[in-house]
């Protein structure tokens, strides 16, 4: 059975690896049915990173519940073998309701942070929560201090917002993670656009520039309230970009939900190997493992995401292992 997304009349999609799931989120599609082979399941990493996809997916399809997720042996007939399909649902329904609970709530609405932390193979939930941006406070003269504070707004607003859902009953030991990324060249900030004028500025600025772009982190656990900011600055080169490039790319939604209106993956820009190509989507990837692997609250479960990462990129990124623990 291929790995790629295969969609029927019935709105099923067929998936046999990790990679799969992530294209489902990458495309926008949603099914009514999940066919999960069991080769996605051939050891601990891909189990974890699967289930990690799946609960991205679950974020963008209100309810979970909504969605029927089967387990099928991989096969090369069309009928699947029941022997293995009920083994497979076993092991699933065994994960399935930690994933739906999860210990992890991402305070994003990005489909770009949201699919990154599901490489660490770690459950987890997603909230959006609307907090103000202000570029012109007096810590803009500090990029990597403004990113912290500014994702810190972030994580205490949803720290609010889910004792308010939880009303009074207890959420566990969850862990509360917000990001805020920021793009900063020749000492003046930018951050999302607010229409396509604003975009075009923007552009016009980095077109053929290097700057520089900074995510705050920020991680608060729910039970006791114990938290850590860190902030990741990375040397960003943009490609020189002509008036039509610019255009094609206003004329999409991706510009205004991206600081400095551009997403790195879209080929618009490039960094060195020794810098975070993560970073600049948004979310840290390598340094939020390391700096969670010195939890154990939370260390346990996650998957190191080099690997993934270089996989996903087609290089073999040089800051990743030294980050590594």
């Amino acid at each position: 059975m291929s790995g790629l997304v295969w969609k029927m009349p019935l709105s099923i999609a067929t998936v046999s690896d990790a990679f799969s799931l992530g294209m489902l989120l990458d495309v926008g599609y949603r099914p009514t049915a999940l066919l999960v082979t069991t080769s996605c399941l051939r050891n601990r990493s891909m189990a974890a990173g699967t289930f990690g996809l799946l609960s991205a997916l679950a974020c963008n399809t209100p309810p979970m519940r909504t969605v029927r997720i089967h387990v099928l042996l991989a096969h090369s007939g069309t009928r699947p073998v029941r022997s293995g399909r009920r083994v497979a649902n076993r092991a699933l329904g065994g994960i399935i309701p930690r994933m739906v609970l999860g210990s992890i709530l991402l305070a994003s609405a990005s489909p770009r942070r949201r699919r990154l932390l599901a490489w660490l193979g770690v459950p987890y939930e997603c909230t959006s929560v609307d907090t103000p941006e202000d570029l012109d406070s007096p810590l803009a003269a500090h990029p990597d201090l403004l990113a912290i504070h500014l994702a810190e707004e972030k994580a205490i607003a949803a720290r609010a917002e889910l004792a308010n859902t939880a009303a009074g009953q207890s959420t566990g030991d969850t862990l509360i993670a917000a990001f805020d990324t920021i793009v900063e060249i020749d000492g003046e900030l930018l951050g999302k656009p607010s229409d396509a004028a604003e975009a075009a500025v923007m552009l016009s600025r980095l077109s053929g520039r290097e700057h520089r772009v900074v995510t705050g982190v920020s991680l608060l656990w729910t039970d006791g309230g114990s938290s850590s900011s860190f902030a990741v600055t990375s040397r960003v080169n943009m490609r020189e970009l002509s008036a039509p490039e610019v255009n094609r790319w206003l004329a999409t939604e991706e510009p205004y939900g991206c600081a400095g209106a551009y997403n790195i993956e879209k080929h618009l820009a490039v960094v060195d190997l020794d810098q975070c190509f993560q970073n600049v989507a948004g979310l840290p990837l390598c340094h939020l493992y390391a700096h969670l692997a010195t939890d154990a609250r939370a260390s346990a479960r996650m998957c190191p995401p080099v690997e993934r990462c270089d996989s996903a990129r087609g290089v073999s990124c040089r800051l990743g292992p030294i980050l590594m623990p």
